[in-house]
């Protein structure tokens, strides 16, 4: 029994680092992939006991196969345990791993030999004493487990349920056992002063337990825990359960963003909520104290959320799973790992940025403040010893690290940030590249950034302001249902259900609106509100949105705008079938491509080509026709335009409804 457990813990060990391995690429870093292959490692590793049996059973092991573990601690040869296993190995020829133990009838054992202690040593059974230690030890976990599960269903079942309209059909019930929410089971769990809690508030938590309900986060860490109580010698077990939790509590984290809207607002209710402290060992937590600054610090990083996985996907990623845990199982698993698939290679990595030491008199000169002319956005630049401390007004902070007198990197996003100099030396502007859009911030004064910072403070208040719903006329509201171009690929959709207003914005949520005046509504899920532009008391032609500190106008289109930009959606979304074109007609792609915003870099990697921009980690794109490519990790297309003599001369990028130029300024490789 031993032996099949440590065999399977080495096996899954081997499953792990390739899994690990195959989840640095690119277009597997997304956290819905990632949980996904977790969570499969998890159950392959609970049957892999099992597996491993059956595979023996199927698959005969070749004169390479993963020895067995008896094997490695006490070798078995034709003269051990005779009277003649004391005999050199050189006399039989064969090279044991340790050095025969005579048995109890060896005459040199029964003396006073130099064998005396070896004797001791096989009169000791070593197997029932291991074995022992394994019990003793796999016990008290499982009995911890089982302890923790029998105390959460008794604070479950005295918790009293929640039957109000805000929980929209989720199952939640209220303990004065707890002091922060917790999911168990299909049950979300919230402390007695929940009745303290704002709407928001209220909104965030649900939609952050009612994520782990939907992905059975809770049976999934029950499993991890069991794993780790069959497994306790193997690390494995004991780092999966955190990195599956840490996953879970990343997506549930997102899943709330997503319906809140403010990322600001939400890292301050996930600080409120891990004061608190859990008394339910066996339920999922919204916050452990111990990973709150981690995930704040990730929260305020992060621009948008993470693009959603499709179901395909997943399976693709379950299947990768399984098929190297079918190869982990096999006989041949201890000896090399299988050779990876050419869809799953490594591409070139992220750029290395190294970090080096400059002069603290050039870090000041950077220190100040800058702002975005087109957002109003401001930055602030602080200096912390030998390094910078950027941040835009109303949100986190981050450090950034210098690779060069004038560039710094960010370590918690792919984010660099460049600044610019006169002939005089001083600082004017920083140019911050992302994700290949590159966005200048002008340097301004410090009594600029005062004002600009008043006047955010002040519309902040505004919004955080409590409103009182009024009652409108069915027509008044009629006059405000359309749609609203926020942005070219955004589209606010406003709609009425008999006296109630529902605004709902490209591939989000659809929220309720309240009114507070004739033309101003607000949100309840989150500090923002509305207000409608009409003209002679017609139809409104434009809506403004009130949110952090910024005021936005969307102006009235179509409804052809709107369904135009759902259809490019739905055709970036499109499944598209990867053909085979020459090499030599990829080459010609090669070649860096650019306009005022963005720069993009295309390499070939075989018979594929790879993409990325500054700052970003490539990707590959993969031909649908022989100048049109899709990426596989996101719904984005890219098409390559030649002259009339047949030259490269541009580059489409067509994402989010948009379609992007980049004209071709280097045509050599990369």
């Amino acid at each position: 029994m031993l032996e099949l457990l440590v065999g399977a813990a080495l096996r899954s060990l081997v499953l792990a680092t390739a899994v690990w391995l195959s989840l640095k690429l690119p277009r597997l870093r997304n956290r819905q992939v990632q949980l996904t292959a977790w969570t499969a490692v998890l159950a392959i590793s609970l049957l892999m006991p099992i597996t491993t049996r059956l595979a023996a059973a199927v698959i005969p092991a070749p004169w390479i196969a993963m020895p067995d573990v008896e094997q490695v601690l006490l070798p078995r040869s034709d003269n051990f345990a005779t009277p003649h296993a004391d005999v050199a190995p050189e006399a039989t020829g064969q090279t044991p791993i340790l050095t025969a133990i005579p048995t109890r009838g060896d005459p040199a054992a029964m003396s006073g030999s130099p064998h005396r202690t070896e004797v001791a040593l096989a009169g000791f059974d070593w197997r029932l004493f291991v074995t022992l230690i394994y019990a003793v030890v796999c016990a008290s976990l499982l009995l911890r487990l089982v302890i923790g599960l029998l105390s959460a269903s008794c604070v479950l079942r005295a918790a009293m349920p929640v039957h109000e309209s805000w929980t929209t059909g989720h199952h939640v019930r209220v303990s004065r056992d707890i002091a922060a929410p917790a999911t168990f089971g299909s049950v979300v769990l919230l402390p007695y002063d929940y009745t303290t809690w704002s709407p928001i508030k209220r909104l965030a938590v649900l939609a952050h337990e009612s994520a782990h309900v939907r992905r059975r986060d809770f049976y999934v860490q029950i499993a991890a825990r069991a794993n780790r109580a069959l497994f306790w010698f193997n690390p494995l077990s004991w780092w999966l359960p955190r990195k599956l939790s840490e996953l879970a509590e990343a997506l549930s984290d997102d899943e709330a963003i997503v319906s809140m809207h403010d990322r600001s607002a939400y890292a301050e209710i996930l600080l409120e909520v891990s004061s608190g402290t859990i008394r339910l060992r066996a339920a999922v937590a919204m916050a452990r104290p111990a990973a709150i600054c981690s995930r704040i610090e990730r929260i305020l990083a992060e621009a948008t959320p993470p693009a959603r996985v499709s179901r395909r996907s997943q399976i693709l990623s379950i299947t990768g799973v399984l098929a190297l845990g079918i190869a982990a199982a096999g006989p041949l698993a201890a000896v090399s790992l299988p050779p990876a698939d050419d869809d799953t290679a490594s591409t070139e990595p992220a750029p290395p940025y190294q970090r080096i030491t400059i002069n603290p008199k050039l870090l000041d000169a950077d220190v100040g403040f800058y702002e975005d002319m087109v957002s109003g956005s401001v930055m602030i630049v602080t200096r912390d010893g030998d390094h910078l401390v950027t941040g835009r007004l109303g949100l986190g902070r981050v450090a950034e690290y210098p690779y060069s007198e004038h560039d710094f990197f960010l370590t918690t996003v792919a984010q660099q940030n460049t600044f610019v100099t006169e002939p005089s030396g001083r600082i004017v502007a920083v140019i911050h590249h992302n994700n290949g859009l590159d966005t200048r911030l002008e340097r301004i004064s410090p009594e600029t950034a005062a004002r600009l910072q008043a006047t955010y403070d002040r519309r902040v208040a505004e919004e955080l302001m409590p409103h009182t719903p009024v009652k409108l006329d069915a027509a008044v509201l009629e006059d405000y249902v359309g749609y609203y171009r926020l942005a070219p690929t955004y589209i606010l959709t406003v709609t009425r259900d008999g006296d109630q207003l529902f605004v709902q914005g490209t591939d989000r949520k659809r929220f309720p609106v309240f009114p507070y005046s004739v033309r101003d509504f607000f949100y309840t899920a989150a500090a923002a509100q509305l207000t409608f532009i009409t003209y002679n008391d017609r139809a409104a032609t434009a809506l403004m949105l009130h949110q952090n500190g910024r005021d936005r106008t969307a102006a009235r289109v179509g409804a052809d705008v709107a369904q135009q930009l759902a259809r490019r959606l739905d055709e970036e979304r499109a499944p598209y079938t990867r053909v085979s074109v020459d090499t030599k007609r990829l080459d010609r792609y090669v070649g860096r491509y650019t306009n005022q915003l963005v720069t993009m870099t295309i390499g070939r990697d075989g018979d594929h080509l790879v993409a990325w921009g500054i700052g970003q980690s490539s990707y590959r794109i993969y031909p649908y026709t022989d100048h049109d490519f899709f990426a596989a990790i996101f719904p984005t297309q890219i098409s390559f335009v030649e002259d009339a003599q047949g030259r490269v001369t541009q580059l489409l990028r067509h994402e989010h409804g948009e379609d992007v130029a980049l004209r071709r300024v280097v045509s050599s490789t990369y």
